[in-house]
C-alpha cells in the first residue's frame, strides 16, 4: 500500500493553509506500526516515487515535507493519522491510501 499525508504540496493546488510539516502514523489498534515525517528522506524514496506513478497519484516534490509510506499490511483494521510534526501548527492535510497493483 502507498499511504501519503500531503500538506505543503497542497499549496500548488491553491489549497489555503496547508499543514507545513505533516507526520504520518499507521496504527493497528493502539499500536503505532509505521510512521514517516519527510518522505524523500526515506531509504525507499525512489520506490515511493515509482509507486505514486503506478497508481496515478500526483508527484511530491523531492524536498517537500510531505509524508509517505510504502508498506505491506496483512488483512486487518488500520488507522492512518496525521499530526503536525511540531505539534503547534494547524492546517489542511490530505491523506491518500492506494492499493498497489
Amino acid at each position: 500500500m502507498l499511504v501519503r499525508a500531503v500538506g505543503p504540496t497542497l499549496a500548488t493546488f491553491d489549497v489555503p493553509g496547508p499543514l507545513p510539516d505533516p507526520f504520518l502514523t499507521i496504527w493497528q489498534g493502539s499500536l503505532p506500526i509505521h510512521f514517516n515525517d519527510n518522505w524523500s528522506e526515506r531509504p525507499d524514496a525512489n520506490e515511493i516515487e515509482q509507486a505514486a506513478v503506478a497508481v496515478g497519484a500526483f508527484p511530491l516534490p523531492p524536498a517537500s515535507k510531505d509524508a509517505a509510506l510504502l508498506v505491506e499490511l496483512p488483512p486487518g483494521t488500520y488507522t492512518a493519522g496525521v499530526v503536525s510534526k511540531s505539534g503547534n501548527d494547524a492546517g489542511a492535510a490530505l491523506v491518500e491510501i492506494y492499493v498497489m497493483p
